[in-house]
């Protein structure tokens, strides 16, 4: 009998053999590179130290091209392993369908972040 211990186990065993030797968020920019997103990302000056990033889904990026009215930001807060903001857009279109728009992590909570 498979218990939820042994699940998630073999899942990061999993995770790992895909990742290899790349930390978190360079595995996820390789992705993002991979499927085509639309990403941009900012590093603390002089470092490597990655401060934001944002990615959206080339579907994403097509539809807001197409119902650019209004915008829905919310972020939760440093419930990560980065303790980094989780940043998530949204947008409603002309048929009520709301869709993700784009996702980032973010340092801080400033103008100069989300811009």
């Amino acid at each position: 009998m498979t218990n939820i211990k042994q699940v998630y186990n073999e899942r990061q065993q999993i995770w790992k053999a895909n990742r290899s030797d790349k930390k978190s968020l360079q595995y996820l920019i390789s992705k993002l590179e991979e499927h085509n997103y639309t990403y941009f990302s900012r590093t603390q000056s002089e470092s490597t130290t990655i401060k934001d990033i944002f990615w959206a889904h080339p579907t994403s990026v097509k539809l807001f091209n197409n119902f650019p009215t209004v915008l829905v930001m919310d972020s939760t807060y440093k419930t990560n392993m980065y303790k980094m903001l989780m940043f998530e857009v949204v947008r409603v279109t002309s048929t009520d369908l709301t869709y993700s728009v784009g996702f980032g992590f973010v340092t801080h909570e400033k103008e100069e972040n989300f811009v």
